[in-house]
């Protein structure tokens, strides 16, 4: 009876340990992890894609380890043409390790990489006023308000120069003024806008216009 009692004991001291689980990594906006940033490789831009007329964005899901390197990348959307030359050069960025509570900590967050050109302005292109084209805005992503800019109080207007081509995408973006986290967000939002077409004599022309972002408390 002895013996018994003691197997069972000690099967029951078995079950009653619990799983250790590994901790899930920690969701961190994609612009403070552009902040711990070290290195950076370059996408190198398709010249069939280039040659095609293909533009447009590519957005990651990546997991970053501890040490900063990246665990894990699948792309969530962009163009087929672009995606292989955006893996292929982010697998191989490097960050400053994330730290919460003073120990590194696996990271999940977005990358985006953008693919452009600066072409020649088209004869036909014209400056069209901001409020003009918001009337023509089909869909409108509402920029995110960063953590780190709540928490450090940041506030202030985000100034885009931007260039919506004749099927109402846009197809460049360049920063005027503004913060620097700000106009991060600002971008990541902006990209992902459409609009209608702008004509004249009802055929549709390219455009260059502003979009101005203003982020407060209110917010």
């Amino acid at each position: 009876m002895y013996r018994l009692g003691a197997y069972c004991f000690a099967i029951l001291l078995f079950v009653a340990v619990p799983r250790v689980q590994a901790q899930a990594p920690k969701k961190v906006w994609s612009g403070v992890m552009a902040e711990q940033s070290v290195t950076k490789v370059a996408p190198i831009y398709p010249p069939e894609a280039k040659i095609a007329g293909v533009q447009g964005t590519v957005v990651m899901h990546a997991v970053i380890g501890k040490t900063g390197t990246i665990e894990s990348l699948d792309v969530l959307s962009g163009p087929d043409a672009l995606r292989s030359s955006a893996l292929d050069a982010v697998r191989q960025w490097t960050y400053k390790p994330y730290l919460l509570n003073g120990n590194p900590v696996a990271v999940d967050t977005t990358i985006t990489i953008h693919y452009s050109w600066n072409r020649p302005a088209p004869e036909e292109r014209i400056r069209v006023s901001s409020g003009v084209m918001s009337g023509l805005a089909k869909t409108q992503k509402i920029p995110e308000y960063p953590e780190a800019s709540i928490a450090a109080h940041e506030v202030g207007a985000v100034v885009l120069r931007a260039v919506i081509d004749r099927s109402g995408k846009v197809i460049q973006l360049d920063r005027m003024s503004g913060p620097k986290i700000l106009s991060q967000a600002v971008m990541d939002a902006v990209w992902q806008w459409t609009y209608r077409p702008y004509l004249i004599n009802g055929e549709p022309v390219e455009v260059e216009t502003q979009i101005t972002i203003n982020f407060s408390h209110g917010e």
